[in-house]
This record gives structure tokens, sequence and C-alpha cells, in this order.
């Protein structure tokens, strides 16, 4: 494991911006058990204002090593700290769709797509996300629309070409 210097207080800002960044990095190489013993320095840690944003990290790598009812708690429990936090929402609302609860994706996913915090790209992934799962519930309208916003909002990346291609063949 990457560590971090011994010198710094693990109070000390820089020291955890350092161990979000790292637990970032971790989950990147898909090395999810050290990413979330970072994330869980930093929720553990009374002086960290933004834990929110560790329990959607640790979540995610919960998430990616198939432990899905952690990653469901760390969800919510970052929603507890920031009901309005949309990382935490979209993945919430991925999570949802894997496990085949349509309602509550759509719920979690519409969240992520309408917020700031959210790039263009994330925003059609959401949008792209529900009219999949409108396909699956047969609301063809509603998944058009979906397809729509999702190739108006990205409309060079995947999520707006692949909405493209549905719309080809649901037009």
């Amino acid at each position: 494991m990457l560590s971090l210097s011994n010198s710094a207080s693990p109070q000390d800002h820089n020291y955890q911006t350092a161990t979000l960044t790292l637990a970032a990095v971790y989950i990147q190489m898909e090395r999810y058990p050290e990413a979330e013993a970072l994330c869980q320095i930093l929720i553990d840690d009374p002086t960290y204002a933004r834990p929110w944003i560790a329990l959607t990290n640790r979540g995610w790598a919960e998430y990616k090593s198939g432990r899905f009812l952690e990653a469901q708690d760390s969800y919510e429990e970052a929603l507890d700290f920031r009901s309005d936090y949309a990382p935490a929402h979209f993945n919430l609302g991925k999570l949802d769709q894997s496990q085949s609860r349509w309602l509550s994706a759509v719920r979690q996913l519409e969240l992520a797509s309408e917020s700031k915090q959210m790039s263009p790209r994330a925003q059609a992934e959401a949008h792209f996300r529900m009219g999949e799962i409108y396909i699956t519930l047969d609301l063809r309208d509603k998944a058009i629309e979906q397809f729509r916003a999702a190739a108006e909002k990205a409309p060079q990346h995947k999520w707006g070409t692949d909405s493209r291609t549905y719309l080809d063949m649901l037009l």
C-alpha cells in the first residue's frame, strides 16, 4: 500500500485531501480494500468536514467488490449527512438498477441528472440509464425522452451516441 507521510497530522487538511485522493487512485486501480481503508480513516475522523464524500467513495469500492448491501448503506449514510449530494444519488441509482429496483433507481438517477454537481457526461449517463429502465418497464415514450436528454447532454460521448442508437430503433 502506498502511504502518507507519518509526519503529517491526520487532522491536517492537506493530509485529509491526500488521503481522499489516494483512495480515489486506489479505486481507479481497482484496489478496493485499500481504498475502503483510506475512506474509513476519513469517516472516523471527527475533524473531517466532508464525510459524505468518503462514504460515497467507500460505497463505490464496496459496490465494485460485489458487496451491494454495504455499498447501499454507505450511500444512504452519505445522504444522511448531505441529502443533496448528487454523486451518492447517482451511485445509489446505479446500484438500484443493477438490483432491478427500477422505481428507486429512477428516483435516484433523476436527482443526479438534475444536479449541477454532476458533469454533463454524468447527467447523460443518468438519463441513458433511466431510458434503459423505461425500456425494461415498456414505457417507450419515457425512454425516448430520456435518450433524447442524454444525446443532448453529451452528443459526442458514449452516452449520447448510445442514446442515438436507441432513438433510431424507437422512432
